[in-house]
């Protein structure tokens, strides 16, 4: 497995900096509030994301890091109200019960237009 390095292997102080240095510019964790503690090597990962895939992705980051023994991932998934929201087969259905309707209605007039 490819590691990421880490400059000082035995330093938990260089593991977390490499630990958020990968959790800042990894796309699929932007704008989260994630906070890295080292102690002999283990990755502590605490705070709140949006996301379940977050979650994961945040241990699968830590996880490359040369120099990491175990990694004991806190992180808490953001829980949403439920929001009432058409299903995507209703949003499709409509939007092309629309587009069909249009072309329809531009049938007619076409038709109205060349029997004048």
């Amino acid at each position: 497995m490819n590691q990421i390095p880490c400059h000082d292997m035995a330093n938990d102080t260089a593991i977390a900096r490499s630990a958020e240095y990968w959790l800042r510019w990894s796309p699929s964790l932007a704008m989260t509030n994630i906070h890295v503690s080292v102690h002999d090597g283990c990755v502590t990962l605490t705070g709140e994301v949006s996301w379940d895939y977050q979650q994961v992705a945040a241990e699968a980051t830590i996880r490359l890091i040369e120099g990491v023994s175990a990694i004991k991932n806190e992180l808490r998934v953001r829980r949403r109200s439920p929001k009432p929201r058409s299903s995507g087969s209703e949003h499709f259905a409509q939007k092309h019960w629309t587009r069909i309707s249009s072309f329809a209605d531009l049938r007619n007039k076409i038709g109205t237009a060349l029997s004048h």
